[in-house]
């Protein structure tokens, strides 16, 4: 978001703990950061956080920001004390701590020059009924343009190349991917991201068709992308935020990898998470059922059984329905109208 604001013209400059973070981007977005950098050499929790904090009231009182744009309630808070205009951004609501519940709190009595955000309908829905917190717009998350030149096109002759990217954290679908594949020997799995601390769900595997490539690198995802037919988002009901379980997240996560799917091309199977049913319902992707892997192996052989043109024209279709609605620069359009309309 950061660079796609300041390609459409806005001087932004990125507060961040301590770093070679210009170096990091520039690896995940493949070319130069466009933004600014402010660096603050302090972690986020105990005594650290706050001064991280009393850093940024130094900051804001220098640059006088005509906005503030965070994901961090405390952050927004103390930006609407210092009278800026202030975007807060809201990813999900579980386990919040007693300090985030006073500041949550605060927010609703102070918190007139905020706009708060969030990227479902689920969550705007749970922050009102839960919190109080009315929520300003609905800007689901998107991705980079990561359109390239497609290969050629399935003909039914070879197996069909179904890719997934992301992790392998319980729940995203690389376990459902190992017990289906079996039966479905017309398809070859190739999956993007899994690393060898996940050894233990390959060793489980003694499919012919699954093929893991290992960690990427973002940039490249558009070229390992058309090396696939589909693309699929094969999440299970309950949706973990780590390796080992952490936070059950299924209800509020946003499907990032779908946007990345969409900007491909490619057609797009995904299970029916609320995030992912949000925004795929009315498109020409398949939804399907997270609970059954029946469900999944039928899908897939329809994919299978499928015209190549078909699934061509399904995929340009996802493809321009991004372009319109959840490409960053798209989103970056929508957030600053928001921000004009607060303003006037």
């Amino acid at each position: 978001m950061a660079q796609a604001l300041s390609i459409s013209g806005h001087d932004v400059l990125l507060s961040i703990n301590g770093g070679d973070f210009e170096r990091e981007v520039e690896a995940v977005l493949g070319e130069k950061p466009m933004f600014r950098f402010a660096l603050a050499s302090v972690g986020r929790n105990g005594r650290s956080y706050w001064r991280r904090l009393l850093g940024l009231v130094g900051e804001v009182l220098l640059l006088k920001p005509q906005w503030i744009y965070t994901r961090t309630p405390e952050v927004a808070l103390l930006a609407a004390v210092l009278r800026c205009n202030v975007a807060l951004e809201w990813h999900g609501i579980n386990s919040l701590s007693a300090r985030r519940r006073a500041v949550l709190r605060w927010l609703s009595v102070l918190g007139r020059r905020i706009q708060h955000i969030s990227i479902t309908s689920k969550l705007a829905m749970d922050l009102e009924s839960r919190y109080g917190i009315n929520v300003s717009a609905i800007l689901p998350d998107g991705s980079r343009d990561m359109y390239k030149c497609r290969p050629p096109p399935y003909d039914g002759k070879r197996r069909l190349k179904v890719g997934y990217f992301g992790s392998a954290y319980p729940g995203k679908g690389v376990e459902r991917v190992l017990r289906i594949a079996d039966q479905l020997k017309r398809c070859e799995f190739h999956l993007f991201g899994p690393t060898e601390s996940d050894s233990l769900i390959f060793d489980r595997c003694d499919a012919a068709n699954v093929f893991p490539h290992g960690p990427f690198a973002n940039h490249d995802f558009g070229d390992y992308a058309s090396q696939m037919d589909i693309l699929i988002n094969p999440a299970e009901p309950l949706i973990y935020s780590d390796r080992n379980g952490g936070m059950e997240i299924s209800r509020w996560t946003s499907p990032l990898k779908v946007f990345e799917y969409m900007s491909a091309g490619r057609m797009v199977l995904s299970s029916d998470t609320p995030g992912a049913v949000e925004v795929l319902k009315g498109t020409p992707a398949m939804i399907i059922e997270a609970s059954s892997d029946e469900a999944w192996t039928a899908a897939l052989m329809k994919c299978v059984e499928m015209d190549s043109a078909e699934l061509g024209r399904s995929g340009e279709l996802l493809r321009s329905i991004f372009l319109e609605k959840y490409s960053w620069t798209r989103r970056a359009s929508k957030l600053l109208l928001l921000m004009d309309e607060h303003v006037a």
